[in-house]
């Protein structure tokens, strides 16, 4: 419920409910945005917001993630981890190895070559042999 303080300011006693909220909205907290039918909500993954009274939360850029309802300014948008046969550029996020190269994905910061007679696409986490392409073994 909303109650009077002292000092005659509004403020929150214990959480509203859904029909309190929207006869008489609160701001939403950091990480929440107000939907009109349904009050407070938190932000889905990936989103973020400061509160208030926003309909809408903003989407963390590119390449960036953050867990339900915690984000509360881009910078709460985190790197998500790469895939194998990528490195990580704390600048850039994930970017493809290059070709004869290979990685483990997660956050490493570069790529290692294939051993002598094997290969790889671009982007590829496993190293084949050069004259069996059928038959392929990891690094």
């Amino acid at each position: 419920a909303v109650v009077s303080t002292q000092s005659g300011h509004y403020g929150r006693e214990s959480t509203p409910t859904v029909e309190e909220n929207l006869l008489h909205p609160v701001p939403c907290d950091p990480g929440q945005y107000f939907g009109s039918s349904s009050g407070c909500q938190d932000c889905l993954v990936d989103t973020y917001s400061g509160g208030e009274f926003v309909t809408s939360c903003t989407s963390c850029p590119s390449g960036k993630t953050v867990s339900s309802g915690s984000g509360t300014n881009i910078e709460d948008c985190e790197w998500m981890p790469c895939d194998p046969g990528q490195y990580f550029g704390s600048s850039s996020g994930c970017q493809d190895c290059l070709v004869d190269t290979y990685s483990g994905g997660e956050f490493v910061t570069s790529c290692t070559s294939c051993p002598s007679g094997k290969t790889v696409s671009s982007g590829s986490g496993i190293c084949y042999i050069l004259y069996f392409m059928s038959f392929w073994q990891n690094c």
